[in-house]
C-alpha cells in the first residue's frame, strides 16, 4: 500500500518465480523470453539504451546457457521440446528480462541435478552483481558449492528467524552458541549441518558429544533471542532496516516501475495477438483435423442440398443453421488448449505484463 501510494508497482519492481514451469508449448525459447521482454520493458529514446534493450534477450539467453536450444519449442508431456533443466532456465530467463529489481524464487532446483542447479545459481549471481539486483531463493538440500555463491543466508525455525547474515559468519555464530561445527571426516557439509541444528538442536549437540546445558539455546524462541543479541544482528539487520524509502528518480524508472503498463495498449494487443497466431498455426495436427472435418461436412451438406429449386430456397436456411451449430460445437475442442494456457495467462497478469482486456 505504501508503494502504491507512492506511484510504484510492486508487481514490476519484484518478480515471483514459481517452482512450476508454465509455458506455451508451441513457442520457442527465444519467443517465450522475447514476449516477456517486449511487454514488460520500457523502450528508451536514448540510442545506447535502445541498443542494450535490443540485445538484452540474447544476453540473458547466453547467461543461462540456452543458446543451443533457443530455437527449440518448449514442448510438454505430449510434444517433444526442451529438457527439464532447460525449461527451468527459461522460467528464470522470463523473470530476468523484466527489469525487476527483486527476484523471489521458490525451490527452483526441484527436479534438477547439482550441476544444473549450480549453473543456474551462478547465472543469478552474475545478474545480481551486474544489475545490483536482489535474489531471494529457497532451495532444497543445496550443495556446498551452491551455498558458497550466496552473500547471505536466512535460517528459519518454526517460522522464527534464528539467523540472517553473511554465509561466512553463520558457522562462527552457532559455534559461539555452543554448537560444534562438523568435522572434516563427518560427511556433513555446512548446509546439512545447519539443517540438523534447525531440525533438532538437542540431537545435533548429542551427536557432536556436547553436553546440553541451560546456556545453549535449543528452542526457536531461545535461538531467535540469541541471534538478536549477537553482533551479526546489530551490524547486518538493524543498520539495513533504517534505509530510506523507495524513490523513482529517473524518467526511465518512473515509466518502468509506475502503476501504468510499460507499453501502449496497442503494442500489448499486437504482441498477444501475434503470440496466439503462432500458437494456433503451429498446432498442425489440430488444424489439419479441423480442416479435414470441415471439408467432409461441406461435401455432405452440399450433396444433400445440391441443385435445390428456387421455390424451396427457404430450406437452405436449415443447412445454414446446421453449419453454424457444427462450427460452434467443433470449437469445444479449443477448450483443452484454453485450460492449458490459462495458467500462463494468470502468471503474466499477476506480474502486470499486459492488460487483461488485451488478452
Amino acid at each position: 500500500s505504501e508503494l502504491k501510494a507512492n506511484g510504484t508497482s510492486i508487481n514490476r519492481l519484484c518478480e515471483y518465480v514459481t517452482q512450476v514451469d508454465e509455458h506455451l508449448p508451441f513457442l520457442t525459447v527465444h519467443e517465450t523470453v522475447q514476449f516477456s521482454h517486449q511487454n514488460a520493458c520500457v523502450v528508451s529514446d536514448d540510442a545506447t539504451a535502445r541498443a542494450l534493450y535490443d540485445d538484452k534477450v540474447n544476453k540473458v539467453i547466453e547467461l543461462l546457457n540456452l543458446e543451443g536450444c533457443k530455437d527449440t519449442i518448449i514442448g510438454n508431456d505430449l510434444i517433444r521440446g526442451v529438457s527439464g533443466g532447460e525449461k527451468k532456465r527459461v522460467t528464470i530467463a522470463e523473470a530476468l528480462v523484466k527489469n525487476s529489481q527483486v527476484l523471489c524464487m521458490d525451490e527452483i532446483s526441484t527436479g534438477l541435478d547439482a550441476a544444473v542447479t549450480y549453473n543456474i545459481i551462478a547465472g543469478l549471481k552474475e545478474w545480481a552483481t551486474r544489475s545490483r539486483g536482489t535474489g531471494i531463493i529457497a532451495l532444497l538440500q543445496p550443495t556446498p558449492e551452491v551455498v558458497s555463491l550466496f552473500d547471505e543466508v536466512l535460517l528459519l525455525k518454526d517460522g522464527a528467524p534464528v539467523y540472517h547474515g553473511p554465509v561466512s559468519d553463520v558457522e562462527s555464530h552457532f559455534k559461539r552458541l555452543g554448537f560444534s561445527p562438523p568435522a572434516a571426516n563427518s560427511g556433513l557439509d555446512l548446509a546439512d549441518w545447519l539443517l540438523s541444528v534447525l531440525v533438532s538442536p538437542r540431537e545435533a549437540l548429542m551427536h557432536a558429544g556436547t553436553k546440553i546445558t541451560a546456556s545453549i539455546p535449543t528452542s526457536a524462541d531461545e535461538l531467535m533471542k540469541a541471534w538478536k543479541s549477537s553482533a551479526v544482528y546489530s551490524s547486518n539487520v538493524q543498520k539495513k532496516s533504517k534505509s530510506s524509502d523507495i524513490e523513482l528518480k529517473t524518467d526511465f524508472a518512473k515509466k518502468q516501475y509506475s502503476l501504468e503498463y510499460a507499453r501502449s495498449f496497442g503494442t500489448h494487443l499486437r504482441s498477444v495477438f501475434k503470440r496466439q497466431a503462432q500458437v494456433t498455426l503451429r498446432n498442425k495436427l489440430f488444424l489439419q483435423t479441423r480442416i479435414f472435418g470441415a471439408c467432409v461436412t461441406s461435401l455432405i451438406l452440399g450433396s444433400v442440398w445440391f441443385d435445390l429449386a428456387p421455390e424451396r430456397g427457404f430450406e437452405k436456411l436449415g443447412m445454414l443453421l446446421f453449419c453454424i451449430l457444427h462450427i460452434s460445437f467443433s470449437n469445444f475442442s479449443e477448450l483443452t488448449f484454453s485450460v492449458e494456457q490459462k495458467f500462463v495467462a494468470f502468471k503474466h497478469l499477476d506480474s502486470k505484463l499486459y492488460p487483461e482486456v488485451s488478452y
